[in-house]
């Protein structure tokens, strides 16, 4: 198979990954709770720093209990977001009223989530339980079926039609009212099928069928270098190889980071090493492919415009964003800088692996990558010194990868290059660089 062929079956799966609907619900909604899941994230790190005159400080001035809310609503509530933010995308792809959708959704997944009861069976309270990680695959369950039914309706015109005279928010409020009514009843008469078997819901059912096999598959070590090297073959031929791997993976890590912040903030270990957030710390130092390593090789390079390069992208590497040098230098469809591209993320994150495992480095916390910062710093943030240290060992690492694969690419670069097309070109880079200090 050439490699026009390779790219073209590559592009057609991933095209067809992204396009579908069900799966592009699901990804999407799970990225909205990203900046739920951050508050709590940073809550998390305010709430369990070891600082004894800021923990005293906070008991004693009765800050503790609200310094724990970002941390509870942001984690242990999490399922409860996603379901509406689920078929909010979902019912906004098909075109259809979203915010009607996702409110549906949510009354659906309360319906089925079993409650507190006083003895005079008035509703006391929502135990926590499946509000968080253990209910994110009801919560996605939920936000497909139910916005899927809610469209069907609409599109089906199974409504409460009223006159065209009627302004259109009246009408849309009518036109939800038939397909609310169906999906609270299929809700209520699942929720009471379910208390008479041995499961006691749908959360206890999908938990124990669906649930656990699945985060078990998804946390497994070869699901993460399926992962990483899907990225990679992505990139490889020009589409976003990110988006398409965390398209599937997504759904089966981000209980996992969930849970692992449940652990975190009760002081237990980590439920599972691989996660979201351990698939973002080793193998995406500078973007994928470790690619601020090259930039430091090229940073001394012999042809100038390569060094030209390396320093527009020096600070976007800094901060995860390396378009300019895999669409630049370029690494897509370029065979021999795809070695090092493919091995250096591949390797460091099976080092990684092997390094919290023995105990070396510190377990995932679940706290995603923290938006706007810089390498190092980030990897600080999310699971300490050891991390950030750690970091700095694979860019060493990646760095010799990258070398002698670099040198063999410069020296083809100066062959086939005139001279006085080589004087002209670094003579303009030398011009480019100077105005651009």
């Amino acid at each position: 198979m050439n490699t026009e062929k390779l790219s073209q079956g590559l592009m057609t799966f991933a095209t067809k990954i992204q396009q579908n609907k069900y799966i592009s619900a699901i990804s999407n909604g799970l990225l909205s709770t990203l900046p739920l899941m951050m508050v709590g994230a940073i809550g998390s790190i305010i709430n369990s720093l070891g600082i004894p005159a800021l923990q005293d400080f906070l008991v004693s001035s009765g800050l503790k209990t609200i310094v724990s809310l970002p941390a509870e609503v942001g984690n242990n509530m999490v399922a409860l977001f996603a379901s509406f933010a689920i078929a909010y995308r979902y019912a906004q792809s098909d075109k259809k009223d979203a915010l009607t959708a996702g409110v549906l959704s949510l009354m659906a997944f309360l319906f089925i989530t079993p409650l507190q009861y006083s003895e005079t069976g008035s509703v006391t309270g929502i135990p926590s339980q499946w509000l968080g990680s253990a209910g994110l695959f009801v919560a996605m369950i939920v936000g497909i079926l139910t916005s899927k039914l809610f469209c069907t309706f609409i599109d089906k015109k199974i409504t409460i039609k009223l006159p065209d005279s009627v302004p259109p928010v009246i009408s849309r409020t009518f036109a939800s009212i038939l397909p609310a009514l169906a999906i609270a009843f299929c809700s209520l008469v699942l929720a009471f099928l379910f208390t008479k078997t041995g499961f006691g819901s749908v959360h206890g059912f999908v938990y124990a069928v669906l649930s656990k096999p699945l985060s078990a598959l998804g946390g497994s070590f070869p699901a993460l270098l399926v992962a990483v090297l899907a990225v990679h073959l992505f990139w490889a031929v020009g589409v976003h190889g990110t988006m398409v791997a965390l398209s599937i993976f997504m759904p089966l890590w981000a209980p996992l980071d969930a849970a692992n912040l449940a652990a975190f903030n009760a002081g237990q270990p980590a439920a599972s090493i691989v996660c979201m957030q351990f698939f973002f710390l080793s193998g995406f130092i500078g973007g994928a492919g470790n690619t601020l390593a090259l930039i430091l090789n090229m940073m001394t390079s012999k042809v100038e415009s390569n060094k030209t390069l390396a320093k527009l992208a020096i600070v976007p590497g800094l901060f995860g964003i390396n378009e300019p040098i895999i669409f630049g230098m370029p690494i897509v469809l370029n065979p021999l800088m795809l070695i090092p591209f493919i091995v250096s993320p591949t390797l460091c994150t099976i080092l990684g692996y092997i390094m919290v495992k023995i105990g070396l480095l510190a377990a995932p916390t679940g706290i995603s990558s923290i938006s706007g910062m810089p390498v190092v710093v980030s990897q600080i943030l999310q699971g300490g010194w050891t991390w950030g240290l750690w970091v700095i060992i694979c860019l060493v690492i990646s760095y010799f990868i990258y070398r002698p694969f670099f040198k063999m690419y410069e020296k083809k670069q100066l062959e086939e290059m005139p001279d006085d097309q080589q004087a002209k070109v670094d003579s303009i880079s030398a011009e480019f660089a100077k105005a651009t200090r």
